[in-house]
């Protein structure tokens, strides 16, 4: 008893001090590690790591059953509800990572656990230490004065939680992780054949918009009920092609109810992007079998079509010029 009351005595003399040097030394000395998650008390997930160039993140919630797997350069994305599979867009570290299939996968990659060091998250003055149950607290302002980030870490380096609370122009913004049972693992077995019945998700995007007089058939697209919706049947309508997550299409989004309104109910409207979403008054559809294509550079870029034949085009997003080029567009759909 007294030889292990030592040796705890020895071992915490010994760790590191410094909350963000104990977390360091703890990440290099556990390459091979699983951690289970939580993302605003409503997302689940768990990530293996397996470094330098190898992990899984699996991430759960009502509306999402997603696999991220990564070695090296090989990637896989796996949607199981929408049966959907696509590579991602990967940089050199593991923390660098673009989803493809889902926004939530973006916000929620755990950059902080996958770069290994906090202190590069850490800009501006140090941040403010204070003692709490689990551990030390570290409280820092954002660089821009929009907010501040939070982490938690145990005496043993573990990190225990991460938030970030900022507002912008385009609102409040919340994230918070907590961090458990952090554990060893085995040498992972990662596989990236696609599931047997998923469909490869890809865009093969135009360089050039479609021009007026021009013939297009639009195709099939899902909603994000997973309804497939035929853009080429129906009255004439107006399409907008969206990067969303890129202030152009951003802005372009949240103005679309205003263009609806003076559309009338006698032209549709519609977003067409990456992913679709529900979350406006104006329906985003993403690509199924037999889209056209149309996502690509440019956008937003807006087409009023009508008969198979693209009747005009519009492209970008200009305050000074917004309310305009609206009445443009609906005097050109009621014609």
């Amino acid at each position: 008893m007294l030889a292990l009351l030592v040796a705890s005595v020895l071992q915490q003399r010994s760790a590191p001090t410094d909350p963000l040097t104990a977390y360091a030394t703890y990440i290099k000395a556990h390459p091979r590690l699983a951690v289970d998650m939580v993302m605003d008390a409503r997302t689940k997930g768990a990530l293996m790591i397996e470094r330098p160039k190898r992990m899984r993140l699996d991430l759960r919630n009502s509306g999402l059953d997603y696999t991220y797997m990564r070695d090296g350069l090989k990637t896989i994305e796996i949607s199981r509800l929408e049966k959907l599979y696509s590579p991602a867009q990967i940089g050199a570290r593991l923390m660098d990572f673009e989803s493809l299939l889902s926004d939530t996968a973006d916000a929620y990659m755990p950059s902080t656990l996958l770069a290994g060091d906090m202190r590069i998250f850490l800009e501006g003055p140090p941040p403010k230490r204070s003692a709490v149950p689990a551990g030390t607290q570290l409280v820092q302002n954002l660089p821009d004065g929009s907010g501040n980030q939070t982490m938690v870490i145990a005496p043993d380096g573990r990190l225990l939680r991460y938030e970030v609370h900022s507002v912008g122009q385009s609102g409040r913004f919340d994230r918070v992780f907590a961090f458990s049972n952090y554990r060893v693992i085995p040498a992972l077995k990662l596989s990236f054949e696609p599931p047997m019945g998923y469909r490869a998700y890809y865009l093969e995007p135009v360089t050039t918009p479609y021009e007026s007089e021009q013939k297009l058939s639009l195709g099939t697209w899902r909603n994000a009920s997973g309804e497939v919706i035929d853009l080429d049947s129906g009255p004439k309508k107006v399409v907008v092609v969206l990067d969303l997550g890129q202030g152009p299409s951003d802005r372009a989004y949240s103005h679309l109810p205003e263009l609806a309104a003076k559309l009338g109910a006698s032209t549709h409207l519609y977003g067409l992007a990456a992913k679709a979403s529900n979350s406006g008054t104006v329906p985003v559809l993403a690509s199924a079998p037999g889209s056209k294509r149309l996502l690509g550079a440019g956008a937003p870029v807006y087409y009023l079509v009508g008969s198979g034949v693209v009747q005009r085009v519009w492209m970008g997003d200009d305050e000074a010029t917004r309310a305009s080029m609206y009445e443009e567009i609906a005097e050109a759909a009621g014609k």
